[in-house]
């Protein structure tokens, strides 16, 4: 009975230590839950202070990128007004010195079939004046004798510190800053007037050097050889020219007449027979002579005149013609001479500008084809 007793207390006693061992596991448990639960809780508010410290952080480093840009830009325009301020200034100084300048300095003239267009006063890169003048005017020149010139192309293109005057993709003349300075203006209202003043000589060049003007002065041509005038230039008297052993005045310029007796026969009897005062000149065998058999007794008697007139201040023409005095006097004479080279520029630009320095065909009819097809297609 005792020891059934003792059993039971026994038992009941191991069921306690069992339960409060449950227990107490059950406690730790469920203060893990809550330590867990407690500390998850805890880093959410942690996190978003972290995002808030980050965002105000931006928030500044933007408004100090704006307040520096800000800074930037004021920094910038007083530069620029400064800038603006010395280049004034500059300007102004520019403008007295040029204006002192003005009256001691003679410009360049710029000079395009022997007209004066307008002047130069400055450099251009590494261009003096002189140069620039010259190659201006050549240029004008050049455009001004094309048979497909078209005056009114002259266009203008404007960059930061140049103004082109173009025809095509040539450039005419290259205006700066300073030629405005010079003549008072706006390079833009510069680059306008030299325009016109090109557009201008143009219009006249293309009416004095057009293919009609050169054709009708090729037909005064042909009318001096089939009336049998003839109007050339030959070397100076003093040398061993063509005239080098005539007679001729002392006077420096004069217009004299002379008289050849052309003989083609070395006969005394053909000597003999010369009874007029003159020249005697024989035309060997090799010489193409139409009016005179070579070996023939007759003589042929050639009389021109010889003049001889000043082109500069230490410049002499000396021009033989058969032109008569009392309508070629000498005046007159220099102005059919310039025609005449004129008339032989003429030629070369056919020869070469239309493309007849070759043909392609021998035989005269086609040449002649080949030229006026030449001519047409040039017009």
């Amino acid at each position: 009975m005792e020891i059934n007793k003792i059993k039971r207390s026994l038992l009941v006693l191991f069921l306690s230590f069992l339960a409060i061992g449950a227990q107490a596991q059950l406690e730790q448990a469920v203060k893990k839950i809550f330590a867990g639960d407690t500390v998850t809780n805890g880093h959410v508010p942690l996190k978003r202070d972290s995002d808030s410290i980050h965002l105000a952080d931006m928030r500044k480093s933007l408004e100090e990128a704006r307040l520096n840009e800000a800074n930037m830009r004021m920094e910038m325009e007083q530069m620029k007004l400064q800038m603006a301020t010395a280049d004034s200034v500059k300007y102004v100084q520019q403008r007295q010195r040029i204006d002192s300048l003005r009256q001691f300095t003679k410009g360049i003239p710029v000079v395009a079939d022997g007209d004066t267009l307008f002047y130069l006063f400055t450099k251009r890169g590494g261009y003096t004046p002189q140069q620039r003048a010259q190659m201006t005017g050549a240029a004008i020149e050049e455009i001004g004798r094309r048979f497909n010139l078209q005056p009114d192309s002259v266009a203008i293109d404007h960059s930061d510190i140049v103004s082109d005057l173009m025809y095509g993709s040539k450039v005419l003349l290259s205006l700066t800053d300073q030629d405005a300075l010079w003549e008072g203006v706006s390079r833009d209202s510069l680059a306008k007037e030299r325009q016109q003043n090109v557009i201008t000589k143009l219009h006249e060049m293309k009416a004095e050097h057009g293919l009609w003007r050169m054709a009708k002065r090729v037909l005064y041509f042909v009318l001096v050889i089939v009336g049998q005038y003839f109007l050339f230039r030959t070397k100076d008297i003093h040398s061993k020219g063509l005239v080098g052993n005539f007679n001729f005045p002392d006077a420096e310029s004069f217009d004299i007449d002379v008289s050849v007796i052309l003989v083609r026969s070395h006969s005394k009897k053909v000597l003999a027979d010369i009874h007029t005062e003159g020249y005697i000149r024989f035309v060997d065998q090799a010489a193409a002579f139409d009016y005179i058999e070579y070996g023939s007794y007759d003589t042929y008697e050639l009389s021109f005149r010889i003049l001889r007139f000043p082109i500069s201040t230490s410049t002499y023409e000396c021009i033989v013609t058969n032109l008569p005095r009392d309508e070629f006097p000498v005046e007159r004479i220099k102005t059919l001479y310039n025609a005449r080279w004129s008339i032989e520029s003429s030629f070369r630009k056919l020869k070469y500008t239309i493309g007849l320095s070759n043909f392609h065909a021998y035989k005269p009819e086609y040449v002649k084809q080949e030229i006026w097809a030449r001519l047409l297609a040039s017009l």
